[in-house]
């Protein structure tokens, strides 16, 4: 402790000096890592540019689910999109190929998606051209 600072080891280094883990300083506090019980917050961030922001009170997963809403709203389902990437189809003409059934579910699982449903092709139907 000193000179408007406080540094802390719990080892040393082979060469005898102390291997510092947490510094406190006037500008703030560095570390290798934060234990605690609970934690404050208004606004966490991490070194990958991502933030997220808690001064709203909601949770985590309500953060999450709004951003996957979000994303997943802006997808455009179809075969075409897949054309290009698929050794099945010759890419330079349109392939039409059907499903022997086709199910429908609802996605219950997100409030936002009540009225959404996923499809799930069943079997190919290689009678179709």
């Amino acid at each position: 402790m000193g000179a408007g600072k406080i540094l802390i080891a719990d080892s040393k280094n082979p060469n005898g000096e102390w291997k510092w883990r947490t510094a406190i300083t006037p500008k703030g506090i560095a570390g290798e890592e934060i234990v605690a019980n609970s934690i404050t917050a208004n606004k966490l961030s991490a070194d990958v540019g991502q933030s997220l922001d808690l001064s709203s009170n909601e949770s985590i997963n309500n953060v999450v689910k709004k951003s996957v809403t979000s994303e997943v709203s802006k997808v455009k389902v179809g075969a075409r999109n897949l054309l290009p990437n698929s050794y099945f189809f010759d890419k330079s003409k349109w392939h039409t190929f059907g499903a022997k059934s086709i199910e429908y579910n609802k996605l219950n699982e997100i409030e936002e998606w009540g009225d959404s449903e996923s499809i799930k092709f069943v079997e190919r139907n290689i009678d179709v051209n």
